[in-house]
């Protein structure tokens, strides 16, 4: 699970009667060396699109590198191949991360996934920094037998939002993303354009949709055509029959402000496309 230290900053079955709401708060994705050597090198993207950090961070169970685009709401991480094995060091691995907006709500998740005979995983992540070792994130992750794509929800921890800074009623308040990132920079506006990730469009097979449609449903996400959706978030999906590698092939993101239309282009593998307050991370 990859997360970048302080920025990071759904349905018809029948669930327990308070559900809790979640936003769509990361997605990550490995994509190919020379693509992500040349994603922070156009101006338009480094200066105004997003806030942009490459960062190593160290926990209990892995020790990475990634590029972080960073927006009001989310963030995009980006990743290179290493010769691990791993899930998320192989070259198309991606997730897709939900955050509760406050702590203790993720019991309820668990609660629902157990009523509908989900398969999950649960696991805390702690943080090692030079001074201390502390619990991070508590996740829940949808288990998946051969799949390339990860599915899962994640909570601070009250350890580590008190090291970051966060007190009293902050601690326990229900708050989106966008308020925790203006507590953490003690109310500073956002410098950029990129405010929140709108739809992910994937390619799939029927064993991966399987996986997608629980998952849509612990995250009060409805069924319509091709997509499931919530008022903030669709998640596109175009099944392919027999066994597929799980493929992101866009993400949409809304700006704060209207836009001349332009195109960008990073590599043959990866561009954006602006219009207005719209921006479509396109991967071929």
């Amino acid at each position: 699970m990859k997360k970048l230290l302080a920025l990071l900053l759904i349905s018809n079955f029948a669930f327990s009667q308070v559900r809790p709401t979640t936003d769509c708060n990361t997605i990550f994705i490995c994509i190919d060396s020379s693509t992500y050597e040349s994603l922070f090198k156009d101006s338009f993207i480094k200066d105004s699109l997003f806030i942009t950090r490459e960062q190593s961070t160290q926990t209990n169970s892995d020790n990475y590198n990634g590029k972080y685009a960073i927006g009001e709401a989310a963030t995009i991480e980006f990743f290179k191949p290493k010769p691990t094995g791993q899930f998320g060091d192989n070259l198309g691995d991606f997730g897709i991360e939900f955050k509760t907006r406050k702590t203790g709500e993720l019991n309820k998740i668990i609660e629902d996934a157990g009523k509908n005979n989900f398969k999950i995983d649960t696991q805390i992540t702690h943080l090692n920094e030079t001074d201390t070792i502390i619990p991070w994130y508590k996740t829940v992750q949808l288990l998946h037998s051969k799949s390339n794509m990860e599915l899962s929800f994640l909570e601070y921890q009250t350890e580590y939002l008190n090291y970051i800074g966060f007190e009293g009623d902050e601690l326990t308040k229900e708050m989106t993303f966008s308020e925790f990132n203006n507590i953490l920079s003690n109310g500073k506006k956002y410098p950029r354009l990129f405010k929140k990730i709108t739809s992910i469009t994937i390619k799939i097979d029927k064993n991966s949709f399987h996986e997608v449609e629980q998952f849509c449903k612990l995250n009060k996400m409805k069924k319509q055509g091709d997509f499931y959706a919530n008022s903030d978030f669709k998640i596109i999906t175009e099944i392919s029959d027999g066994d597929y590698k799980a493929k992101i092939q866009k993400i949409s993101l809304q700006l704060i402000t209207e836009q001349k239309g332009k195109t960008i282009i990073i590599s043959n593998n990866l561009k954006y496309i602006i219009d207005g307050n719209h921006c479509d991370i396109i991967f071929d």
